[in-house]
């Protein structure tokens, strides 16, 4: 599909690009023709919609501020397990 400026985005560009595009590293242009090419294409839409809520689901999962007690507590223990044998 080609968009004004010569921009031209097919599905295997859009595979590609499509980390970048979610993650807002694309030129206006490039999310542009990407957007142009979703409109239009079922399959290209549906696996971006499948990248978003897996996206959504890791920053839901990963992102807590600390790890659990009891996780904290048994990486301490082999921290210094490991440190003590070193010396």
């Amino acid at each position: 599909m080609s968009e004004p400026g010569g921009k031209h985005v097919d599905c295997h560009e859009l595979g590609r690009r499509l980390y970048e595009f979610l993650d807002q590293e694309l030129s206006d242009a490039e999310c542009q023709a990407i957007r142009a090419h979703l409109e239009h294409c079922a399959g290209c839409d549906d696996q971006l919609r499948l990248e978003e809520r897996f996206l959504s689901h890791l920053r839901d999962c990963c992102t807590a501020d600390q790890a659990p007690p009891l996780f904290r507590e048994r990486i301490t223990i082999i921290v210094r397990e490991t440190l003590e044998g070193r010396g």
